[in-house]
């Protein structure tokens, strides 16, 4: 049936072929000028068609057009075109699928889906691939992971190079199939051997991690190379991230740089986010904070939400850019909006501090609490702070022990300092002079000041240690140089005395 359809729109191609020339013209990347005509031949029609949509990984495609990549369909365009091979060619199996894919670019993905079902079902590989993405997807039909598999394994069987790829993502996944890495991996071997970049990139994929294969990374950075020298960008981000940190190949920052760049050209988030911290670490290139915020804000602009976070802390900063902190918030809030912990962490600091907005406690605390929740150190010290000084209601001692506890043990020293106190004091916590120091000299370690303070006293006083007063002024000396007064010095140990004198 394919066949004679294919003869019949051949014929009627054949007999139209000396037809006039154009009327409007657009140029599309690879396929040269796409062109409609009035009183076109049908050969023509077909041919405008192909060049405005035709999908690159389609192997029934003329040997002279390259494909259309997604973002470069001009979807009205090519509905027209393809609406006009169609007429001519009636039933045209090619022009079907192209036109059900102008019709998903468009984002009418119900006549996307019927065009592509219609194909589907008369054996086009291409549109049963796409159709398996769509039911995949749940674009243009119910979500089914089995009807997508289906669709995938009729289109792999015919040697669809991008559906034998699918269908190896998803036994690697267990979705819609048995999960089986080994199946999988015979899959992607297929397609990759096909020349397919995205199949090259999974295979290196799962030789990097060891998956469905025996662990190689030499034998994951060759095939991930494969795949970059196609100009798959995520897979120029990989080289780039392979020669930077060793894996599979010796370092070598300079071709990390330019893997990164490539990459980034293509506009690669992921990439530019490398490309900006090598500028602003100097890692394979001179240190170069406007050229970092350039690239960290191109990232942003597509809505990375690390990106985000980095555009705010140089406005915030003023580093590589003109410091802003009024527009660093904006960039802060729609990073911490995509759950960035940095962000929210920072929206919290502006708050509670009054940088770029009036203080608001409150608000620094909700922004703290999302931060928490994610596990972040900073963030639980200041809910300890703002409970422990009844900054937003009343004074709840319980409730700071237990953010200043979260916060020591995810290493904060200002908190651990905190605790420390609260313990030597016996303020809602059981009265526990050694626990105390052990935390003071956690924090410290970390040279905060407080700690200074707490050990002298520690060993002045002989509080969970034996007293020791060579010790004590050591400590104390180390407070002096820190910032603190002999006189705020000693309100806080006569505190100390007082206490045990009560005791």
């Amino acid at each position: 049936m394919q066949f004679l359809l294919l003869a019949a729109s051949f014929l009627v191609l054949s007999l139209a072929a000396s037809s006039p020339t154009l009327s409007i013209e657009k140029s599309m990347p690879g396929n040269g000028p796409v062109k409609l005509v009035t009183g076109a031949s049908a050969l023509q029609n077909m041919r405008t068609c192909d060049q405005a949509v035709a999908d690159p990984v389609n192997q029934d495609n003329p040997p002279d057009i390259k494909g259309v990549v997604w973002r470069d369909v001009d979807a009205a365009l090519a509905i027209k075109l393809c609406l006009k091979a169609l007429a001519d060619s009636p039933g045209h199996l090619r022009a079907t699928f192209n036109l059900g894919r102008a019709y998903d670019v468009a984002g009418d993905a119900k006549k996307a889906a019927g065009l592509h079902m219609t194909g589907a079902k008369a054996g086009y590989a291409m549109a049963q691939a796409d159709l398996g993405a769509l039911y995949q997807a749940g674009v243009g039909v119910p979500r089914d992971l089995k009807l997508a598999a289906r669709w995938f394994e009729k289109s792999a069987q015919q040697g669809n190079a991008y559906a034998r790829h699918r269908i190896g993502q998803l036994l690697m996944d267990g979705k819609g199939l048995e999960q089986d890495p080994g199946k999988a991996v015979s899959w992607y071997i297929k397609s990759a051997s096909q020349n397919y970049a995205k199949a090259q990139y999974s295979l290196g994929w799962a030789y990097v991690n060891g998956r469905g294969v025996d662990k190689d990374l030499r034998y994951g950075f060759a095939w991930y190379m494969k795949a970059a020298e196609q100009g798959l960008a995520k897979a120029q981000n990989v080289i780039g991230w392979a020669f930077e940190k060793g894996i599979g190949v010796a370092p070598n920052a300079k071709q990390s740089i330019a893997w990164y760049q490539k990459a980034a050209n293509q506009g690669f988030a992921k990439a530019q986010i490398n490309l900006a911290y090598a500028y602003k670490n100097g890692r394979g290139v001179g240190v170069d904070k406007g050229q970092s915020f350039l690239w960290y804000l191109k990232a942003a602009k597509q809505g990375d939400a690390a990106a985000q976070a980095s555009v705010g802390a140089a406005l915030f900063n003023g580093n590589g850019v003109a410091k802003d902190q009024t527009i660093a918030l904006g960039w802060y809030r729609k990073s911490a909006d995509q759950s960035n912990l940095l962000a929210q962490a920072s929206l919290g600091i502006a708050n509670w501090f009054g940088m770029g907005v009036p203080v608001n406690i409150p608000k620094a605390i909700k922004w703290f609490k999302l931060a928490a929740a994610q596990g972040d150190s900073a963030s639980h010290y200041y809910i300890g702070l703002a409970a422990m000084h009844g900054y937003v209601g009343s004074r709840d001692m319980s409730a700071a022990l237990k953010s200043f506890r979260n916060a020591a043990n995810l290493g904060h020293g200002e908190a651990a300092a905190e605790l420390g106190t609260l313990y030597s004091l016996g303020v809602k916590a059981d009265h526990d002079p050694k626990q105390a120091v052990e935390l003071f000299h956690k924090a410290a370690e970390k040279n905060v000041p407080l700690a200074f303070v707490r050990l002298g006293e520690a060993y002045e006083l002989g509080l969970g240690v034996r007293i020791d007063k060579t010790l004590a002024k050591i400590w104390y000396q180390k407070a002096l140089d820190a910032g603190y007064s002999l006189e705020q010095i000693n309100k806080m140990v006569k505190l100390q005395r007082l206490l045990n004198e009560l005791n």
